[in-house]
């Protein structure tokens, strides 16, 4: 009667261990992810705040938008350029992890 039972067989290959290696990629892409949405953000949204000024100014019928109605298309455009922003930044962190784990670095260390 066997009183262990062995779920796999037993290897003599040493499994892979993280070490310190992986902690420097990770720290590398998400600051390059964020200083490209930091400049990608500032300048789109400087674009889009020109060109509501400029629409405010040049637009025929002047007296039916306020200026108070000037910030409207900036704070919307900061809402979808943050969205889209974070939507780029969950797919990079996972091209990453998977980049990682084809190394030999395991999930459960990221």
């Amino acid at each position: 009667v066997d009183h262990y039972i062995v779920t796999r067989p037993p290897t003599f290959s040493p499994s892979p261990r993280p070490s310190s290696d992986w902690i420097v990629a990770w720290e590398d892409v998400t600051q390059r992810i964020d200083v490209d949405h930091y400049i990608v953000s500032s300048v789109t949204t400087v674009v889009v705040a020109g060109l509501s000024v400029f629409c405010y100014y040049t637009h025929p019928s002047k007296d039916k938008i306020g200026l108070v109605n000037l910030p409207l298309p900036v704070w919307a455009w900061l809402d979808f350029v943050f969205d889209l922003c974070f939507v780029d930044s969950l797919r990079r962190r996972r091209d990453l992890i998977v980049k990682l784990e084809s190394e030999g670095w395991p999930y459960e260390e990221l």
